[in-house]
């Protein structure tokens, strides 16, 4: 099943209690919170007030989007323990994470075999925290196409590690063939429409979107779709493509 919701990273001048009410006010289901500006890893309190403000409105803390990777810091374990624990303050047993901080062409073979070994020892203190860590499927990480998405997952191969999906390639049929490659891993999903880096209204998409949706119904599982930012950050935007997304998923 799929369901609404919107990225905190949407509006990151805003608020926690705006943020809610924008996601409240457009109908949707929940959020993800993200670890850059309202509720960063070491902030608690920020944690404690997201989730207290999503309760109060009947909104569901989807995940957590960290900007944690296991190859960014040298204690990447102890700083695995501060995303994890804040996730679980915010009340959610799900974790973005980053699939290090080079494309996978980029990689080396020795440093990609450093970051599947740090990612198996991530899962492991994943399981023992009762999350699931998921790869952001993006540029400039190794996971940045669905078949390198998915060797790295059989490589690191710990059920605690998924990924999210997000339409990275220009090509509609190519973003197609990732959600098939990837259907097993698939938890969350980002939702926008841009060529390039240029952003436009999810409703210019609709039709490749439409097209999304179809493949994505096929996985037997609850996977949020998540509004991620939206043209010129603007709020009647943001409204126009809820809408939008609604009549998606409806």
């Amino acid at each position: 099943m799929l369901i609404s919701g919107l990225t905190s990273v949407t509006f990151r001048k805003k608020s926690i209690k705006e943020v809610v009410a924008l996601c409240k006010e457009a109908n949707l289901l929940g959020i993800e919170w993200g670890g850059d500006i309202h509720v960063p890893p070491t902030d608690s309190q920020a944690a404690r007030d997201a989730a207290a403000r999503c309760r109060d409105e009947g909104l569901r803390v989807f995940s957590y989007g960290s900007y944690y990777s296991p190859t960014k810091v040298d204690d990447y374990i102890g700083e695995f323990e501060k995303t994890a624990e804040t996730a679980l303050v915010l009340g959610t047993d799900r974790v973005r994470i980053w699939a290090s901080e080079q494309g996978r062409a980029e990689t080396s073979e020795r440093a990609y075999a450093a970051f599947v070994e740090r990612m198996q020892k991530v899962g492991e203190k994943a399981a023992e925290y009762g999350v699931t860590v998921c790869f952001e499927h993006h540029q400039n990480t190794v996971c940045d196409g669905g078949s390198q998405a998915l060797q790295a997952l059989c490589d690191i191969a710990h059920p605690n590690v998924k990924t999210y999906w997000q339409p990275i390639c220009p090509r509609a049929e190519d973003n197609l063939a990732n959600i098939e490659l990837l259907s097993a891993y698939i938890q969350t999903v980002h939702v926008y429409n841009w060529i390039g880096w240029d952003r436009y209204m999810l409703e210019e998409g609709k039709e490749k979107w439409e097209k999304y949706i179809a493949a994505l119904r096929k996985i037997d599982r609850e996977i949020p779709c998540l509004l991620e930012f939206t043209k010129d950050d603007s709020e009647e935007n943001y409204f126009a493509d809820a809408a939008c997304l609604h009549a998606l998923l409806k």
